[in-house]
């Protein structure tokens, strides 16, 4: 019998905390040991750039493949195209390597390093996507979490046993990045599923351009904060240098904690809302229930960073990196807009019936994507001569400005705006949820450690007992469908 969908979000969210906080505590071992400039090319040759690439090689495949119905169908296109992909964006990023390490203030000595470990971890990346997406739409949703969770599990595991053995190679750390991101394909060949997904690759059936529209709309919703945040660190690192890409990297590393709720809400709705029942978008404990549940989990974290985010990061990162959370609040804010635009474009994408309903979709991120470098720059420039030392507030300015005008445009624009509605129904019973632990933290002055436990004591009980969530969405995840 099939677990309930509060179930597979809750086990997807703790693979989510495995795969986060594993990264989390990684690049808290190597900041305490290294200096911010070691840490922000590490952060940028083992994570940045192979992300940007990762998005080239991939595409919407993804999001294709975890359609439930159609999906898998597609498999063999992918798999193929995404590695076709790699070979074509290797072959580039080696002749163009030295301009482009040499924009980003790299050191040039080691740049047969970066780009060798930028191109295994292309290659890796784009097929554990494939096999992710068709796991997603197959409905196995523990897959998925696995394959997301042992990078970063097995590199937190090497750096410990490097830095307790005295290694603090910068050279070294980036092939530990580089090579994890191997280890779910050794997991991908002993699935079982795995195998008989091998015996789909051909014949190779070539997406319909209905199919091809709505996994580029879902791609381009889903992941515009991905665009944002990877331009903006390239603009950064060429503006302000390496080490200000790396303190940026800080700010998103504790900003992750909200993460939890959107990716979790992101992945379980696809797959879903694209089943023939509707009804779960209204119901408790159904997909709107969860949603909810999410989204005041979203607004629980981000009142944490906004009070104690100079806390967090000098406690955990050391008191170099604390520019890093001097404007980590305006990170913050743009994730609210982020989980709303995120929910409402989803949902609608996976109740489209006709190709023209994915053009908003699909416009408005396009349109976007494009100016994103630009205005990081502009804003950066435009701060600095405000008198805002050297303009670092427009990274975390741009970053948010984009998130707000795409969730603007697309409430705007979006064809059904129930999904916002189930968000806000008894919104005013989240606010009292928030606000009453927030005016007790702020007028009775405690340590940081007992603040936080209280405030999130208060925030647990209180979303309960006004009534905003049901305890049966709780229960929900013990029952069986």
């Amino acid at each position: 019998m099939r677990k309930t969908i509060t179930f597979y979000s809750i086990l997807y969210m703790l693979f989510l905390v495995l795969q986060k906080g594993a990264g989390f505590l990684t690049k808290i071992v190597m900041a305490n040991s290294i200096t911010p400039f070691e840490y922000g090319i590490i952060t940028l040759v083992a994570i940045t750039i192979p992300s940007l690439l990762g998005i080239v090689t991939n595409l919407n495949f993804y999001e294709m493949l975890s359609h439930s119905e159609h999906g898998r169908k597609y498999f063999g296109f992918t798999l193929i195209a995404s590695l076709t992909l790699a070979v074509i964006s290797s072959i580039l990023l080696y002749i163009f390597s030295d301009r482009f390490f040499s924009y980003l203030n790299l050191p040039p000595d080691q740049s047969g390093l970066y780009l060798m470990v930028i191109i295994i971890s292309m290659f890796s990346v784009a097929a554990v996507a494939d096999f992710a997406g068709v796991f997603t739409g197959m409905k196995l949703y523990s897959a998925p979490g696995i394959l997301m969770a042992l990078p970063s599990i097995s590199r937190f595991v090497i750096v410990c046993i490097l830095m307790w053995t005295g290694v603090t190679s910068v050279s070294i750390y980036i092939l530990v990045f580089s090579l994890s991101n191997i280890i779910p394909l050794l997991y991908i060949a002993i699935l079982e599923p795995s195998r008989s997904l091998m015996g789909m690759i051909l014949p190779i059936q070539v997406p319909s351009l209905k199919m091809f529209g709505f996994g580029l709309s879902v791609f381009l919703a889903t992941n515009f904060t991905i665009f944002t945040q990877l331009f903006v660190r390239i603009v950064v690192s060429h503006e302000l240098g390496v080490e200000w890409q790396g303190l940026y990297d800080v700010s998103q590393t504790i900003v992750t904690v909200m993460l939890f709720a959107i990716s979790t809400m992101a992945f379980i709705t696809v797959p879903e809302a694209t089943s023939s029942d509707r009804r779960t978008l209204k119901e408790d404990e159904g997909l709107g229930g969860l949603a909810r549940g999410l989204f005041a989990l979203l607004f629980f974290f981000a009142a944490l960073l906004i009070f104690y985010s100079e806390f967090l990061v000098v406690t955990i990162f050391s008191a170099d990196y604390a520019p890093a959370a001097e404007y980590v609040y305006i990170l913050a804010i743009g994730n609210l807009f982020l989980f709303i635009q995120v929910f409402l474009s989803q949902v609608n994408l996976s109740w489209a019936t006709r190709g023209r309903e994915y053009a908003l979709f699909t416009i408005i991120p396009l349109c976007l994507i494009p100016v994103i470098p630009f205005m990081t720059s502009f804003l950066i420039s435009f701060f600095k001569n405000a008198g805002y030392e050297n303009g670092f507030i427009g990274a975390y300015v741009a970053s948010t400005l984009f998130l707000v005008v795409l969730a603007v445009s697309t409430m705007l624009g979006c064809k059904d705006f129930s999904p916002v509605s189930i968000l806000l129904r008894r919104i005013d019973r989240l606010a009292i949820t928030i606000a009453i632990p927030s005016i007790l933290v702020y007028y009775f002055e405690l340590p940081p450690l007992p603040e936080i436990f209280l405030f999130s004591s208060l925030c647990g009980i209180l979303i309960f007992a006004t009534g905003y969530l049901q305890k049966d969405l709780i229960l929900a995840m013990f029952k069986k469908t």
